[in-house]
């Protein structure tokens, strides 16, 4: 009787797991396909509902909807404290967008306040449709 129950408690283990490993990887290779037909509240509304901060009292501040395939340059265009720094912001960037369709709309948000020797600076990537966070990034001046 006590093996009978060990066996099945076995099994159900066992099936969990197996379904859990799926799914994690199923997720992993998740895919965001074009949505640009799709219209979406802007940045600004969306901003207030998705629980998510900039960094308070911010010198910069910016907040777009905007098609995966211009995250480079959007990213490339905010002020950064050196070149190696927005080279390297561009490439995490680039990095993300192999799960997004060029013509996937996304939210991006981009603030900062001060500068290299005593500054934060933070940005996120939301896809407008799932609202889910793709991307965050918060940097402090011991980062640099």
């Amino acid at each position: 009787m006590v093996i009978h129950i060990v066996k099945k408690i076995a099994v159900v283990v066992f099936f969990l797991v197996l379904f859990t490993n799926q799914f994690v990887f199923a997720a992993k290779d998740e895919y965001f396909s074009s949505n640009n037909h799709k219209y979406f509240i802007n940045a600004q509304e969306f901003y207030k509902i998705s629980g998510y901060k900039e960094v308070s009292k911010s010198e910069i501040s910016v907040r777009k909807l905007i098609l995966a395939k211009d995250l480079p340059s959007v990213t490339s265009q905010m002020k950064w404290n050196s070149e190696k720094e927005r080279q390297a912001k561009i490439s995490e960037i680039k990095d993300h967008l192999i799960y997004l369709d060029p013509q996937r709309q996304v939210y991006y948000f981009f603030s900062k306040k001060g500068d290299q020797k005593q500054g934060i600076t933070k940005y996120a990537v939301f896809d407008a449709e799932t609202k889910k966070l793709l991307t965050i990034v918060k940097m402090t001046a011991e980062s640099y």
